[in-house]
C-alpha cells in the first residue's frame, strides 16, 4: 500500500480510481457488476464528513459539543484512517494500527487550507473538491496554478489558470432558459453573470 506524492504524478503516472469501485475478490474474477457501476450502497451521510464539518465551524468561531477543537475533531478522522485492515498489495486482511502517528502528525494548530486538504484525502475522487474550494472562496489559492512532473523524458511544466469571480458560478443550461417564456432581454438577466 502506498500513496503517490503529487509531485509524482505526471502525464505518464497519475492515481487510478479504486477507493469505491467494483473490484472483487470473493468472485475469482476481480470484476464487480456490468458497466462498471459499483455494488455498494450510496452513502447519505458520513462519520468523516461530520467531524470535517464540526472542525470547519470551529475554525470558524463555533463552540463544539465537549468543546472540542478543531484539531481534535480532525484527528478523531486521523485515528481511523491510520487503522488499516486490508492490504492491497498482498489481496488479504493485514492489521496495522498507525494512528498514533497520524495523530501526531497533525499540527498544533488547524487553519480552513488544512481542513481543505484533509477533505481532498479524505473524500478523494468522490466530486467534492470543486464545490468545496467554491463554498470557502479559495479555488483561485490553491488551485490556480498546478505542476505536471518530469516523467519518460518530460520536462516539469507548471500552469496558471486565469480564474475570475465569475467562475465562482456555473452558467445556467442554454436549454433551460430557452423554455423560459420571457423575452431575450428577460433571459439574458437570468443568467448568471459572465456566462
Amino acid at each position: 500500500d502506498w500513496v503517490i506524492s503529487p509531485r509524482g504524478i505526471n502525464r505518464q503516472y497519475y492515481p487510478g480510481l479504486w477507493k469505491i469501485g467494483t473490484y472483487r475478490t470473493d468472485n475469482g474474477t476481480g470484476l464487480g457488476t456490468p458497466n462498471g457501476s459499483t455494488c455498494r450502497p450510496f452513502d447519505i451521510a458520513k462519520f468523516s464528513e461530520l467531524y470535517l464539518i464540526a472542525a470547519e465551524a470551529a475554525v470558524k468561531g463555533a463552540s463544539t459539543q465537549a468543546g472540542q477543537s478543531a484539531r481534535d475533531l480532525v484527528n478523531v478522522i486521523r485515528a481511523r484512517a491510520g487503522k488499516w485492515s486490508f492490504s492491497n498489495a498482498e489481496n488479504a486482511p493485514k492489521e496495522e494500527d498507525h494512528s498514533a502517528a497520524m495523530v501526531a502528525a497533525t499540527p498544533a494548530t488547524i487553519d480552513i487550507n488544512y481542513i481543505l486538504a484533509e477533505r481532498s484525502r479524505e473524500f478523494y475522487g468522490e466530486g467534492y473538491r470543486w464545490f468545496d474550494l467554491i463554498r470557502t472562496q479559495t479555488w483561485e489559492e490553491i488551485a490556480g496554478s498546478y505542476e505536471i512532473g518530469e516523467a519518460g523524458g518530460h520536462t516539469p511544466q507548471t500552469f496558471t489558470r486565469t480564474i475570475k469571480p465569475y467562475h465562482y458560478l456555473r452558467p445556467i443550461p442554454q436549454a433551460q432558459t430557452d423554455r423560459l417564456d420571457v423575452s431575450n432581454d428577460e433571459k439574458k438577466a437570468y443568467q448568471n453573470p459572465g456566462y
